[in-house]
């Protein structure tokens, strides 16, 4: 490690150190080791690594770090020595390796784990890394690839709201996964989905992100879905059966026949209705407000899990509500103040006509702002 690298190192654990010791972020940082070393001062307290490409061959050292409850290591390909000792981790809950191929099953199938992200790895042996992690509450394996063993050992996670299998080529029978009744965010980006029945077991399901699937020719599965807050469906050129609901090629008339869809993106328009891109961060990731947003609903882990549904997704009317509500809030108010500096000069120049549009204008607005103030006391838009 050059001194320049040292010298950066020193400066992140001394950070943690002032922030209380409980997490160490290196990531980006040029590291081929994981400096365990130096990090020995954070051995009591430290329980968040994250250390995401940053070019790591090694992280010998990681089990005289017992307590750690997450780990992320992801974008590290070259990574090999030290990856057994992550068996030994028995307190961790969270754990990210996506893209790095030297992680054996072994080392990590014993873990009680609820988050585990290993998304763009060449050959995942998903089956027999995910069997018995029957905690797990968020699975990212996007960018693989899946069997039919690795559908059944899923099958099996009945505790899961989150699963990702986006851009995984060749998606096997999913019908086993009617299981998973927990869901409550299913992605499925650009694979060969044909339908979703196989969520029709999942009632509590809040978004599913299905764009790009050539193959998609029905979304019955979530008709049921009383709770749906959003779906991307964008881009699915052979989606024609609606069920009863609708029929057509017209995915708007779904939205508008369906008061439980608060959100439907298709192609970026829905009808008439209003469509209102959420913020998001810099590197693509969705805020957690943002999340709470469109959903009203986030998890509880300390990590955030600002990433859960991706840089593309539609608010709620609900949330389009609250912010057409706070605008006039403060609109309103502000316009009748208006009318009244209106009304003083069309009075002091003797212009009746402009007197009695200003009047009639301030009558309308206080019936608005009475009326808004009315459906605020009856808790609409919150």
């Amino acid at each position: 490690m050059n001194a320049e690298l040292t010298e950066q190192v020193a400066s992140r654990i001394a950070e943690a150190v002032r922030t209380g010791g409980a997490v160490l972020r290196l990531t980006g940082l040029g590291l081929d080791t994981l400096p365990t070393g130096a990090m020995q001062k954070l051995r009591p307290t430290l329980r968040r690594i994250s250390a995401r490409r940053c070019m790591l061959h090694s992280i010998v050292g990681i089990d005289k770090f017992p307590k750690l409850v997450e780990l992320k290591i992801s974008q590290n390909p070259q990574l090999t020595e030290g990856l057994s000792e992550l068996a030994s981790l028995r307190s961790l809950d969270i754990l990210d390796i996506s893209g790095c191929d030297g992680v054996v099953e072994e080392s990590i199938n014993v873990l009680s784990l609820s988050y585990l992200a290993m998304s763009k790895r060449s050959r995942p042996n998903i089956a027999r890394t995910v069997a018995g992690m029957r905690s797990l509450r968020f699975l990212d394996l996007s960018n693989g690839s899946l069997d039919d063993e690795a559908v059944q050992a899923i099958a099996k996670l009945t505790n899961l709201e989150y699963l990702d299998l986006s851009y995984c080529s060749q998606l096997p029978d999913m019908a086993p996964l009617r299981n998973l009744t927990k869901l409550r965010v299913f992605k499925a980006t650009e694979t060969n989905l044909s339908n979703l029945d196989f969520l029709s077991g999942a009632d509590q399901i809040m978004f599913v992100g299905v764009s790009k699937c050539s193959s998609l020719r029905s979304i019955d599965g979530i008709r049921h879905a009383s709770q749906l807050a959003g779906i991307d469906a964008g881009d699915t050129p052979a989606l024609r059966s609606l069920g009863p609901v609708a029929k057509g090629n017209r995915l708007e008339e779904f939205a508008k026949a369906s008061p439980e869809f608060l959100g439907l993106q298709v192609n970026d328009k829905v009808g008439d209705r209003m469509i209102a891109r959420i913020a998001s961060q810099g590197d693509g990731q969705v805020t957690e407000e943002a999340l709470k947003a469109m959903t009203g609903w986030s998890y509880s882990w300390q990590h955030g899990w600002r990433d859960l549904l991706g840089a593309s997704f539609v608010a709620t009317q609900e949330n389009q509500r609250l912010m057409l509500s706070a605008a006039a809030a403060v609109a309103i108010p502000a316009l009748i103040g208006g009318m009244g500096f209106v009304m003083k000069a069309a009075w002091d120049s003797n212009n009746t006509w402009l007197f009695g549009i200003a009047v009639f204008a301030s009558i309308l607005l206080l019936l608005a702002n009475w009326w808004r103030e009315v459906l605020s006391k009856a808790g609409v838009g919150k």
